[in-house]
């Protein structure tokens, strides 16, 4: 699978597909909150490491979803024989690419709408906020590395996406290559104003060390 292997390698974590009963509330719209690793990685939004030192992130997905070939080709997940879900993410196709940060505690709406997001890139964007990632421009550091023009932000809710965050950075250097970094724009520049970023279109060596870190190792990276 190009996700198992690209987003979850090593293979001790690994995104299972399970068949997940239970309904769902109504699936609308939601606002993120905000967003490497939430502080809330201290305290419970990881998700759990199983007896056999796997990390499974079950999942279902919503009833459009199954009639776009492309999905096969992109969630080609490992089926467990047995599986005890209580808590899971439903891909919804509603109006947006966006996800909560972290384990939210029961039923949580991941939104990937088509044909906008469905590339690797934007899936792995999405799926990292669900294991409990920020975007790279929110890290508590960013100011060395980033100049964030505020007065070329239009509304409330996109400000939120550039709010400096208390985040665990997990001892890694800020990534300009990072899939959660968002491009150059009026919005951002970079320090120095020439160096690239926000161009990623897979995930980072930076990013698959962060994701190994907080969930496959058993040294206290926090």
């Amino acid at each position: 699978s190009v996700l198992v292997r690209s987003l979850f390698s090593p293979d001790s974590l690994v995104l299972s597909l399970c068949s997940c009963a239970g309904g769902l509330g109504g699936s609308g719209s939601f606002r993120r909150s905000r967003r490497n690793a939430d502080p809330c990685v201290r305290s419970g939004c990881k998700w759990p490491r199983s007896s056999d030192g796997r990390v499974s992130v079950p999942y279902q997905l919503d009833s459009s979803y199954l009639k776009l070939s492309s999905m096969s080709n992109i969630l080609l997940l490992k089926s467990p024989d047995r599986c005890s879900v209580y808590v899971y993410i439903l891909c919804s196709v509603l109006r947006s690419c966006r996800s909560f940060v972290g384990r939210r505690g029961g039923a949580q709406t991941l939104e990937l709408s088509f044909p906008n997001c469905f590339t690797i890139g934007i899936i792995q964007h999405e799926l990292l906020h669900a294991l409990g990632f920020h975007h790279e421009q929110s890290r508590s550091d960013r100011d060395r590395y980033i100049t964030v023009n505020w007065d070329n932000i239009d509304t409330l809710e996109n400000r939120e996406n550039f709010y400096k965050v208390n985040t665990v950075n997990l001892r890694t250097r800020y990534d300009y290559n990072s899939i959660m970094h968002y491009p150059r724009s009026p919005v951002l520049e970079a320090k120095p104003y020439w160096r690239e970023f926000g161009t990623a279109t897979v995930m980072s060596n930076t990013d698959l060390i962060r994701v190994h870190r907080l969930y496959c190792s058993n040294w206290n990276w926090l």
